[in-house]
């Protein structure tokens, strides 16, 4: 296939007859015929299972349903509505939450929002931000 201009061993100093270092041909090769195995986005194997196990989890779990509803229920009786930042975006432990003001909301809108926030993190006993 190619001819070594080197007597040490090594994928970048093998060359094609046209003058190509192999480890350029491989890439082009697995770009070309590997797709999958180069660009998946598919989940490890790891991570399927625990999702799958998740799932079979929440089928026949009431438990995590029914303290969801309670938790929305607390946040719809201020007419708050709040998103979650979750792991893995930001680090295990760091979770926040996204609130996004606009110019339309009053002062009288914030002072609810921290009033209804002060009371729902009394209320569950949530732990303050560093």
């Amino acid at each position: 296939m190619g001819v070594r201009y080197e007597p040490l061993p090594s994928e970048d100093k093998i060359l094609t007859k046209r003058g190509q270092k192999f480890y350029q041909i491989l890439i082009d090769f697995l770009r070309s015929h590997a797709p999958g195995f180069i660009f998946t986005t598919s989940l490890p194997p790891a991570l399927a299972a625990g999702a799958l196990a998740s799932i079979r989890h929440l089928k026949q779990s009431q438990f995590e349903r029914d303290r969801h509803q309670e938790r929305a229920t607390t946040l719809k009786r201020h007419r708050i509505y709040v998103q979650p930042i979750n792991y893995p975006t930001v680090p295990r432990g760091t979770e926040r939450l996204r609130l996004t003001p606009t110019p339309l909301h009053s002062a009288a809108d914030i002072e609810a929002l921290v009033a209804g926030l002060s009371d729902v993190w009394s209320g569950l006993t949530l732990r303050p931000a560093a």
